[in-house]
């Protein structure tokens, strides 16, 4: 898992930074290029959910498994054959480590290692503790340290910055998900639907689909709304899809 994580995290990041490069060259496709590179997730997606449960059934998970690393393997070939084209760091400058950013922002610095301490602590706390009401209560005091730190930090370098990440660290911890959640009710609980691999694979094609029409509402209809109309649109729509579970369960 982490080196499944590892290999994600870090091909998200490039495909990030070159969206951004290419956003500062042609500003004015910027919201086209973000449509097609959540399009083409969403396409694929819908693809691979479609498929995914079938394989489970017809094959195993371990030959599905190795058919996803050939996958991963493939994306080796538009790195070889220059799709992403970059400019090089100076040979003297690639291998050197320099502090001089992290020293910059020295409040900055101290929020980004709380967050690494953070993060290892309640990893090792959930494990560690079997109490639920003390992994509750624990989690919620770091979760209050971790954003009003990270505001008190960012918010010296630009008070937009600081509201804008404090908006999405409250956004993810009071959005919960119910993605385990719901697998389990889904395949396992007795009160449930029972959902055998195949159904539950085109579940997920549902999921695809909304975030397809999603990208396509917004290249159409909202690239010249202001952020803050965007972000309250698309919380009350949110808001009432959540809605829509509890009628389900």
């Amino acid at each position: 898992m982490v080196v499944i994580n590892l290999s994600v995290s870090t091909t998200d990041v490039i495909v990030d930074g070159k969206a951004a490069e290419l956003s500062r060259q042609v500003p004015k496709h910027a919201s086209d290029l973000q449509s097609l590179f959540w399009g083409v997730s969403a396409l694929f997606g819908l693809a691979s959910s479609s498929l995914k449960g079938a394989l489970v059934e017809w094959f195993s998970p371990q030959k599905v498994l190795l058919s996803m690393t050939a996958c991963s393997v493939s994306l080796l070939l538009p790195a070889l054959w220059g799709w992403m084209p970059e400019e090089r760091i100076p040979e003297p400058r690639c291998c050197n480590v320099k502090l001089d950013q992290f020293r910059k922002h020295p409040s900055v610095s101290a929020v980004a290692v709380l967050m690494t301490v953070v993060s290892t602590f309640l990893s090792s706390f959930q494990v560690m503790i079997s109490n639920t009401h003390a992994r509750a209560i624990i989690t919620l005091l770091c979760a209050a340290v971790v954003a009003v730190q990270s505001y008190r930090a960012l918010k010296q370098i630009t008070p937009h910055l600081g509201r804008t990440a404090l908006f999405i660290f409250l956004r993810q911890c009071l959005q919960g998900g119910l993605g385990e959640t719901m697998f389990v009710w889904l395949t396992k609980y007795p009160a449930g639907p029972q959902l055998s691999p195949s159904k539950l694979g085109f579940v997920d094609c549902f999921g695809s689909l909304g975030l397809l029409v999603g990208v396509c509402i917004y290249n159409k209809y909202m690239t010249s709304w202001s952020f803050r109309r965007i972000f309250f649109t698309a919380q009350l729509a949110f808001f009432f899809a959540q809605l829509l579970e509890i009628v389900l369960v």
